[in-house]
């Protein structure tokens, strides 16, 4: 039904077609919290569910766009009225994927207040919630998900909390949060040696590729996100993470074995605090990769004259030939 103003409070709340948007929506983005509970009241008790839970042009529920204002009143309301919660949400690039639901949102945008009254409201949280606060560097996110997902216990999607935090610890290296990285290790006591090492190779490969879509985005361009990536290694290295050795890759666009300072060699600007630090850990400057390479070529390859230096210098002191 097309909702009309001119024919009485009792239809007020339908979804208007030609804005594709509800009243109900228009008044939550305009934060009127008095305005949403009369149209909420307004609302046949047979249609309430679904109006209350109808989506707008960019498929949001009314929840979801409270969320999304982080109007934590609005998101009280809607949640005491019926509002479902479990329904899927728009993602960061705008679609509806089958695992990204209210939680999801909620933890993306980082207001812990009202992932909690979500969480209260469902009966059982999914993995995903906790990828996206990890990638979202929403700190306070984390720590509220593993509080809910006891040690030996599963999250509803049936990922085991150990598995969800090796996934988790990805994102947070490749986006640099260097504090839920150190939290997801402590929650865990992950101690996997292999798998650590190669979480080192995505620290420098995310350097070439910012991920502008994320919410809470890092510039990792900047003075101040170099430090970051800096203490990301070093976080890495002190849980038992090898700097020594040669890793496969076959998520890359160049498949196949390197080492980190392969990696870090194919940065655009690689920090040369990062050089010295892996040096200093043990890293092998004569370590080949797939095609026989030492980490020289992609230094030479991208004319990176500071790097070859140091590799000439080092070269030098350990007598190799």
């Amino acid at each position: 039904m097309v909702n009309d103003l001119n024919t009485g409070d009792n239809y007020v709340w339908m979804l208007n077609v030609y804005l594709l948007t509800s009243p109900l929506h228009v008044a939550i983005s305009s934060g009127q919290i008095n305005e949403i509970e009369a149209i909420i009241s307004s609302i046949p008790e047979s249609d309430r569910s679904a109006a209350i839970n109808a989506r707008n042009i960019e498929n949001y529920t009314p929840l979801q766009t409270a969320m999304l204002s982080g109007d934590l009143a609005a998101v009280q309301l809607l949640l005491r009225h019926g509002a479902d919660p479990t329904l899927l949400a728009p993602n960061d690039y705008g679609d509806l994927d089958e695992k990204f639901d209210s939680s999801c949102l909620a933890a993306m945008l980082g207001n812990v207040s009202i992932l909690r009254l979500v969480l209260d409201t469902q009966e059982s949280i999914g993995a995903e919630t906790l990828y996206q606060a990890s990638e979202c560097g929403r700190l306070d996110c984390v720590e509220e998900i593993l509080q809910r997902v006891p040690k030996n216990c599963k999250f509803a999607d049936g990922v085991t909390r150990m598995a969800a935090i090796e996934k988790a610890l990805r994102p947070a290296v490749v986006e640099w949060r260097v504090d839920i990285l150190k939290h997801l290790l402590d929650a865990s006591e992950f101690s996997d040696t292999k798998k650590l090492s190669e979480l080192l190779l995505l620290v420098p490969y995310s350097d070439n590729s910012d991920q502008y879509h994320i919410p809470n985005h890092l510039e990792k361009y900047t003075p101040e996100a170099k430090l970051l990536q800096i203490q990301i290694y070093k976080t890495l290295i002190d849980a038992d993470a090898r700097v020594d050795g040669v890793y496969h890759e076959e998520d890359s666009p160049w498949p196949g074995e390197r080492s980190i300072l392969h990696m870090i060699f194919s940065e655009r600007d690689p920090p040369m605090e990062v050089w010295e630090l892996l040096l200093e850990h043990g890293a092998d400057i004569h370590a080949l990769n797939s095609r026989g390479q030492t980490p020289l070529f992609p230094a030479l390859d991208r004319d990176n004259l500071e790097c070859c230096d140091n590799w000439g210098r080092v070269h030098n002191e350990d007598g190799s030939e």
